[in-house]
C-alpha cells in the first residue's frame, strides 16, 4: 500500500435523493412502511452532516474533498479519480446508506449509488486512519472504503468480485421532481 492514499466518506450516500422521493410519494410510501421510516429520512440534517464533515478535515493531510449530490456516489468517484488522475479499489460493503434509504429505493427500482448523495463528503488522506479518529472525535460519521491506485482502473470491490466504475449516468431522482 505504499504510496496509496485513503478514501473516506462520511455521511449516508442516497440521503438528500431519498428525501426528494419521500417528498413527492409519502401517502403512497406510508401505505407499505410505517411512519418511522420516513421519519428518519426527512428528520435528518443533510446540510448539518456536510458542515461537521468540512470542520473536521485536517487539511494538512487532505488532497481532495467533494460534497457529494447529482449523480451520487458514483459520479463522485469518478470525478475524484478524474482530478486525481488515479483509479482507485473502493469496498462496496464499507460505503454508507441507510437500511431505509435501500427499502425506498427498491420498492421504485432506484439506484442509490447514482442518487442525489448531497451532505455525503468524499475526501482522500494521505493519512486516512488519523482523519478518521478526528471524525471519531468530533461525533461525525465516516469511514475509509478504499484506496487510491496506480493507473485509472476505478475498482469497485463486492465481496470476492471486481465491477469497473462505469461514466457517470443521469441521476435517478429526477424522476420525482
Amino acid at each position: 500500500m505504499t504510496g496509496e492514499l485513503g478514501i473516506l466518506l462520511s455521511g449516508p450516500v442516497a440521503l438528500s435523493g431519498a428525501v426528494k422521493i419521500v417528498s413527492s410519494r409519502k401517502e403512497e410510501l406510508l401505505e407499505r412502511f410505517p411512519p418511522r421510516l420516513t421519519e428518519k429520512i426527512m428528520k435528518t440534517d443533510i446540510a448539518g452532516l456536510a458542515r461537521a464533515a468540512k470542520k473536521n478535515i485536517m487539511s494538512e493531510s487532505c488532497v481532495y474533498m467533494s460534497e457529494l449530490g447529482e449523480g451520487g456516489f458514483f459520479s463522485g468517484l469518478w470525478y475524484m479519480a478524474g482530478g486525481l488522475k488515479k483509479g482507485f479499489r473502493v469496498d462496496m460493503y464499507k460505503v454508507p446508506v441507510f437500511q431505509e434509504i435501500i427499502e425506498i429505493c427498491e420498492l421504485y427500482d432506484v439506484n442509490p449509488y447514482i442518487t442525489e448523495s448531497k451532505g455525503s463528503v468524499l475526501m482522500v488522506s494521505a493519512t486516512p486512519g488519523t482523519q478518521l479518529e478526528a471524525f471519531r472525535r468530533a461525533g461525525c460519521d465516516a469511514c475509509i472504503i478504499g484506496y487510491t491506485e496506480k493507473g485509472k482502473d476505478k475498482k469497485l470491490i463486492i465481496g470476492d468480485r471486481i465491477r469497473f466504475l462505469d461514466r457517470p449516468a443521469p441521476d435517478e431522482v429526477e424522476r420525482f421532481t
